[in-house]
């Protein structure tokens, strides 16, 4: 699993490569066929140094970065950084040296070098123009070129040690540079570049300044100034809050001016007020003002001004995160990362976390990357801190939503970088043509970006994509929009079954800890079948892997039910539905749990089966089938326009129609199948009201408006209703990280619900709502939606019994039952915790209810039967 750091050197070089794209220099690394064998620390140095001219690369169009340079390459590079582009106009000749012809193509350089003390030969006549060069000897070759070591510094026994302390110093080399051997040409160009921007000349520069110190302290008693009391130790003290001893100032007239500022502040309103003239006598009583001159030698000159006249610009990546820009002649010839950010977040965090960074309250400049595009927004840092995008940027900042926190001068930028997860909708390849080159276009969400693969003209090409991975059509991808390039992300996938989930959204998944990434959208469930998911850089979850389907996985759900049996000692409820498949034919479905109470009856629906046999329920992909979800309230025999919404619109003799008639709530009903418009009977609301019709065409390629349905459901006059897993609450919490971790009882099994406030905890636990039973609590609404139990009975001082089949409250009749209806007992003591358990209706014994007793009783749909029984015995005093 790739990490953070990973993922966000990914992003720069992704960002950095598309904007070295859009630059038309006369020379370009990015040219370099093995420019992706580069180290990512020398891709600087290596555009800056080819740009300039002084490294051009083999003929054959690379580089070698792994390689090694000969001397005769490296007295090429010396003599360009010391005379640019004039070093060309070199003449050849002869040398010195017995082995440097003087048609070698480096004569020239050779000479210069060893005219000016930078370069000396063998002692045995020879140069060696082809031997590699060392680490040891290119850096004496460089700190010669900048006027150190011209004294005999770099010769003797301990001339390595000198030029390595020196390069140290000049910040040519790093401390982790293994002194002793060779360098590999990357390596070689990066030493080239430190020295080019390092100082060939310093300057003595004087700075005068001034600083206040304290003399004698004020009186406090008898002593005035122009016919007032002279200052209290008030007013001193307003002073000494405004100028520290020894606080410096660039001027004296500033020193004292800060003070005299102090003094008539402390006295406005005073009459007659102070005069200028006055306060400055008083200050310089009690203060001196003493002028102070240092002398620093400073550096003002590099080889890279003075030579190439190489400006340093910065200007925003294109995901707006500080970068660098290299100009030479006006025109860009790099641009790169910045300073790296001095915290990044790969989740949502606190103001304590934000405030360790900034140490500050107020506005922070931000971008917003995401989707849609980059929105540039002024982000307070409550913003932030909580999560909250500016106004026009979309969502929170959550989990995989990276925030990266820039110092830049004296105030910061945060850049955030806001993933969505998506299906790559198209990959079109496009032919070049004589005005433009050839370029693949990427469709993502509601967005698009070109790779081209060929250029026409370059300058008015460049990619508007940049991909991470192999991308394809139909795959799943993280994708986000810079200010002008769309980023696609290939996403990783695990396997692992879902050991757990908390309330507060830790999943283990495998074993491992994760949770939902924000741009995911995965509602996580315990299973032991292992699946696959698609998981984020940071291994937080964006999907589960839908697993290969059937060829037509389609199956109209007729009802849910289940049904509850002693095992082992325990009663397990089992759920079911009742679907229709293609065929017409009635399936009982094992399900793991009861479906959703709307949204599913009568419904058309892909399903699933695992490995257990259990089977899941989803909407139709339209990749697979089309579903026209419009309620038709007329079927006429041989009528071949039956469907007039949707991308099908026609039926025909190749129809076949399925006739669910389950009418009401009624347990049971009639399935009959129609071969063919000209034998489906007409429906309408004067004989047989339709609550929903839907047409299924299952085709590849995909539809069109004149294709024939092949199947067509009617589920004829359904109103169905669902059994609610009541909520008992214990009426008791703890408060951790999450919130208030409230104590429940949901269908016999204890769990938690969260509270954010303690408004919503004390809906559940105050002093007349714990121990209490509800038929639902929705938390997802503000306030909650909190249903009592209801659709039951409440019995104080009766008896409640099961006799016969028959629930008796008292003596009187209340409904039938099965022996195995739940039955769920919540006992609460006088001390101690409340207990519950779950049994079946044989076993119930008569019960005596007192007057804070209840019991409540639920009923299928349609007056089934009871199907579960909650009675709570409020034995306190």
């Amino acid at each position: 699993m790739k990490t953070a750091k990973k993922l966000l050197c990914l992003l720069l070089v992704m960002s950095l490569c598309v904007g070295l794209m859009s630059f038309a220099a006369a020379k370009d690394a990015a040219d370099y066929t093995d420019i992706d064998d580069v180290d990512e620390a020398a891709l600087e140095a290596l555009y800056v140094m080819t740009g300039l001219g002084i490294t051009q690369g083999f003929p054959e169009g690379n580089f070698g970065p792994k390689g090694q340079f000969t001397r005769a390459q490296a007295a090429k590079i010396i003599a360009w950084l010391l005379l640019g582009e004039t070093a060309d106009k070199l003449p050849l000749g002869s040398t010195q040296f017995s082995d440097v012809q003087a048609d070698h193509y480096a004569s020239g350089y050779i000479t210069y070098c060893v005219a000016n003390g930078i370069i000396v030969g063998y002692p045995d006549g020879t140069f060696g123009p082809d031997n590699l060069v060392t680490t040891a000897q290119f850096c004496v070759m460089l700190l010669r070129a900048l006027g150190y070591g011209l004294n005999g510094e770099y010769t003797g026994d301990a001339w390595a040690m000198n030029a390595y302390i020196d390069a140290y110093d000049l910040g040519i080399f790093t401390l982790d540079v293994n002194f002793t051997e060779g360098a590999t040409r990357e390596q070689v160009v990066v030493y080239a570049f430190n020295a080019l921007l390092s100082y060939t000349k310093t300057e003595i520069v004087k700075t005068t300044f001034y600083k206040v110190t304290a003399g004698p302290a004020f009186s406090t008693t008898n002593t005035t100034v122009s016919g007032q009391d002279k200052y209290t130790v008030e007013v001193m003290n307003v002073i000494a809050g405004v100028i520290a001893e020894n606080t410096s100032f660039t001027s004296r007239q500033a020193a004292v001016d800060a003070v005299v500022k102090a003094i008539t502040d402390a006295k406005a309103g005073a009459t007659p007020a102070i005069s200028q003239p006055t306060a400055d006598a008083v200050f310089m009583a009690h203060y001196a003002v003493d002028e102070f001159t240092t002398e620093k030698e400073e550096a003002v000159d590099s080889l890279a001004k003075t030579v190439f006249g190489l400006e340093l610009d910065d200007d925003p990546d294109d995901l707006g995160r500080p970068s660098i820009v290299w100009l030479y002649k006006g025109a860009p010839i790099f641009k790169g990362k910045g300073s790296d950010p001095v915290e990044t977040f790969e989740k949502s965090f606190t103001q304590s976390d934000l405030y360790k960074v900034i140490n500050k309250e107020g506005d922070i400049d931000a971008t917003w990357n995401a989707a849609s595009g980059q929105t540039p927004e002024t982000a307070t840092l409550t913003s932030l801190r909580t999560g909250t995008a500016p106004a026009n940027a979309a969502g929170n900042i959550g989990y995989g939503v990276i925030t990266e926190i820039y110092k830049v001068g004296l105030n910061y930028k945060a850049v955030v970088i806001e993933p969505s997860f998506a299906k790559v909708a198209d990959v079109k390849a496009t032919a070049a043509t004589a005005t433009k080159g050839a370029f693949t276009k990427y469709t993502v969400g509601s967005q698009d970006g070109d790779v081209f693969t060929s250029h026409v003209d370059e300058a008015f090409e460049p990619d508007t994509a940049a991909l991470s991975g192999t991308i394809a059509k139909g795959d799943f991808v993280l994708y986000y929009k810079g200010a002008k390039v769309l980023y696609i992300e290939a996403v990783e996938t695990i396997e692992g079954a879902i050991s757990s989930v908390t309330s507060g959204g830790v999943i283990t998944l495998g074993g491992n800890a994760t949770r939902v990434a924000k741009a995911g959208s995965y509602t996580a469930t315990v299973s032991k079948d292992s699946k696959s998911f698609y998981v984020d850089s940071f291994g937080y979850i964006l999907a589960e892997v839908s697993p290969a389907a059937p060829p037509i996985p389609i199956v109209l759900v007729l009802k849910q039910y289940n049904r509850s049996e002693l095992i082992d000692g325990a009663v397990v409820t089992k759920y079911f539905a009742d679907v229709v498949d293609l065929s017409g034919t009635v399936i009982q479905a094992p399900l793991k749990a009861a479906l959703a109470s709307t949204g599913v009856i009568g419904e058309v629906l892909e399903y699933d089966i695992d490995g257990d046999g259990f089977y899941s329920f989803a909407t139709i992909s339209t990749s697979k089938a089309i579903l026209n979800t419009g309620t038709i309230t007329t079927i006429t025999r041989g009528d071949t326009s039956l469907l007039t919404a949707g991308p099908v619109q026609r039926v025909g003799n190749s129809t076949l129609f399925v006739v669910a008639d389950y009418k009401g709530s009624d347990a049971t009903g009639t399935v009959t199948k129609y071969n063919g418009v000209n034998a489906v009977p007409s429906f309408g609301s004067s004989t047989s009201p339709l609550a929903a019709t839907k047409a299924v065409s299952i085709t590849d390629p995909p539809l069109t408006a004149a294709l024939v349905a092949d199947v067509v459901f009617v589920y004829d006059n359904v109103t169905p209703a669902a059994i609610s897993r009541y909520v008992f609450s214990l009426g008791t919490w703890n408060l951790d990280e999450d919130g208030y971790a409230i104590d429940v009882v949901i269908g016999g099994e204890k769990d938690t619900i969260v509270a954010k406030t303690t408004t919503q905890r004390d809906a559940l636990i105050g002093t007349t709502n714990a121990n209490k039973l509800y038929a639902s609590i929705d938390t997802s609404t503000s306030p909650w939606t909190i249903t009592p139990a209801s659709g039951g009975i409440t019995g104080t001082g009766a008896v409640v019994s099961n006799s016969g089949g028959i629930l008796f409250n008292g003596a009187t009749y209340v409904e039938d039952i099965e022996d195995d209806a739940v039955v769920y007992t919540f006992n609460i003591p006088a001390a101690g915790p409340t207990t519950y358990g779950t049994s079946d209706a044989a076993d119930l014994e008569p019960v005596t209810l007192g007057a804070k007793d209840a019991i409540y009783y639920v009923t299928a749909p349609g007056g089934g039967g009871i199907v579960a029984i909650y009675i709570v015995i409020d034995n306190r005093p």
